[in-house]
C-alpha cells in the first residue's frame, strides 16, 4: 500500500525512504506544522459548500479560521500571524475564483488505484472542475500550493498524474490538464499542463518498477549533491562524496 508522501520519497533517493518507510528514522517536527494542511481544510469545506449550493464570503472567514487553522507547534505570536496570512489568502481565492466554482464536481476526494500484483496506491485529490467549452467537457485536477509547502514543479505534476490514474479508475473518464494553482501568487496564474494517454501509461509504470524495487529491497543511495545537501538523514549515511 502506497501514497504520493512515500512515493515521493522513493522518488528523491530510495535509500532515504529506507531509513524513513522502513527504519522510522524520521526528521523532528517543524514549528510551522499543520499550515498547509489547515488551509487544505479550509478550501475543502468552501468547495464542498459549494457544491451544496452554498456560498462563502467574507464574513464566514472567522468562523472557518477558528475551525480549521491548527498549528499546535507555533508561538502565539506566530500563530496569530499565520492565521492572518491565511485569511489574506483565502480572501484572495475566494475574490479571484468564485465564480468559476459552478464547474467544481470533485473537492478533496480520496482515491485508490489498484495496479495489480498486490500494488495499491491512496491518495486525495484537492478539486476537480469539469467546464462546458463548445458543446465538450474539459476536465483539470487542480493541487493547491503554498511556499511553506512548496516541492519543485516535476514532482508536482508526477502527484497529479497519480491522481488523474485515479480519477480515470473513479469515473472512466480521462482528465484532460493538470493545474498547480499556488495560493502565494499576486494573481491567478496557475500552471496547467494538458494531459496525454502517454502521461497516464508512464506514470503507471513508473509506480509499478518502483514498486516492485521496493518489495525487492533494491534501495540505493541517489548520492545527488543537491539532493543530499538538503537531506536531514544524510547523517545517517555518507551521501555525497
Amino acid at each position: 500500500m502506497l501514497n504520493f508522501s512515500v512515493l515521493k520519497s522513493f522518488f528523491d533517493c530510495s535509500y532515504r525512504f529506507k531509513l524513513i518507510s522502513l527504519y522510522g528514522f524520521t526528521q523532528p517536527i517543524s514549528t510551522p506544522m499543520g499550515y498547509g494542511r489547515s488551509i487544505h481544510n479550509l478550501l475543502m469545506e468552501i468547495h464542498r459548500k459549494s457544491l451544496e449550493g452554498i456560498d462563502t464570503e467574507d464574513k464566514d472567514l472567522p468562523d472557518l479560521l477558528n475551525k480549521h487553522v491548527h498549528l499546535p507547534y507555533e508561538t502565539e505570536k506566530k500563530k496569530i500571524a499565520s492565521k492572518d496570512k491565511i485569511n489574506t489568502l483565502t480572501k484572495k481565492y475566494l475574490e479571484l475564483n468564485k465564480d468559476s466554482f459552478k464547474d467544481i464536481v470533485f473537492a478533496e476526494k480520496d482515491i485508490q488505484l489498484d495496479l495489480g500484483d498486490g500494488i495499491m496506491v491512496n491518495g486525495r485529490m484537492d478539486l476537480i472542475k469539469k467546464k462546458n467549452l463548445d458543446g465538450t467537457f474539459t476536465t483539470t485536477i487542480v493541487d493547491f500550493k503554498s511556499r511553506e509547502d512548496v516541492q519543485i514543479r516535476e514532482v508536482s505534476m508526477e502527484q497529479l498524474s497519480l491522481y488523474a490514474l485515479g480519477y480515470q479508475e473513479l469515473s472512466g473518464e480521462k482528465a484532460d490538464f493538470l493545474q498547480i494553482y499556488n495560493l502565494d501568487e499576486e494573481l491567478p496564474h496557475p500552471d496547467t499542463k494538458e494531459l496525454f494517454n502517454e502521461d497516464l501509461n508512464s506514470t503507471k509504470q513508473l509506480i509499478i518498477t518502483s514498486a516492485n524495487q521496493i518489495m525487492s529491497n533494491i534501495l540505493n543511495k541517489t548520492c545527488n549533491k543537491k539532493m543530499c545537501d538538503t537531506c536531514y538523514q544524510v547523517k545517517l549515511c555518507s551521501g555525497v562524496q
